[in-house]
């Protein structure tokens, strides 16, 4: 997570961007997290939001909440003479891909539009891209100290905690962010899962822009 939060510092200096708004997302709020407890100078106000999974910051629990999750990404398959294990592996991963492109909640629809079918090709082709990166990127997930970057951020922190029934046992973690950190608010979002980006899409930028524009008024 660090390598990934400064090989974002090259990407401003290209742009010409010295200080920015920086939001992360599920994964992305631990390369946020690193980018602004490593880089202060580069981070102006920083969004962190994520499925309680996500934002659990005792090391122990959250890997053992995310493995609960990606433990079929670190699956190994027997290998064979004939490489059997590379078919099965393949078939594997077109398992989640299936699931991408044909969700049963679409079926249900009394509509289907062109961008429906449009996100489900952008999802399957996301999925596709990313397949030999991401138990890289988990093992990175498993490998970060969220905590202690969480207490090292010094940038005014905005922490969105999406709630779903079947998390809520892990129990709340809004509240315990926002005591580890130095400038942190935060509020809650419910029935928001993976795709929040899309299914709460007005809700977020709303609370992003006026967290963030608040401060660019000032």
């Amino acid at each position: 997570m660090p390598a990934m939060a400064a090989a974002l510092t090259p990407l401003l200096d290209t742009l010409d961007i010295e200080r920015a708004h920086v939001f992360g997302y599920h994964t992305g709020n631990k390369v946020a997290a690193a980018l602004a407890a490593n880089h202060p100078d580069r981070v102006d106000r920083l969004v962190l939001c994520g499925q309680i999974h996500s934002i659990i910051p005792e090391k122990a629990q959250r890997d053992e909440a995310i493995r609960f999750i990606v433990e079929k990404y670190f699956e190994r398959y027997p290998e064979s003479q004939h490489g059997d294990e590379h078919l099965r592996r393949w078939l594997a991963n077109w398992s989640d891909v299936t699931a991408f492109a044909m969700p049963r909640s679409l079926f249900a629809q009394p509509q289907i539009t062109g961008e429906d079918i449009d996100a489900l090709r952008v999802r399957v082709l996301d999925h596709l891209q990313a397949l030999d990166q991401i138990a890289a990127t988990y093992r990175a997930n498993f490998d970060f100290d969220f905590t202690d970057a969480l207490t090292r951020i010094v940038s005014p922190t905005q922490i969105i905690e999406l709630v779903m029934p079947d998390e809520e046992h892990y129990g709340r973690q809004l509240a315990k962010l926002c005591g580890l950190m130095r400038q942190a608010t935060g509020t809650t979002i419910m029935n928001a899962g993976k795709v929040a980006l899309e299914s709460h899409a007005a809700e977020l930028a709303a609370l992003i822009g006026r967290f963030c524009l608040d401060r660019v008024d000032r």
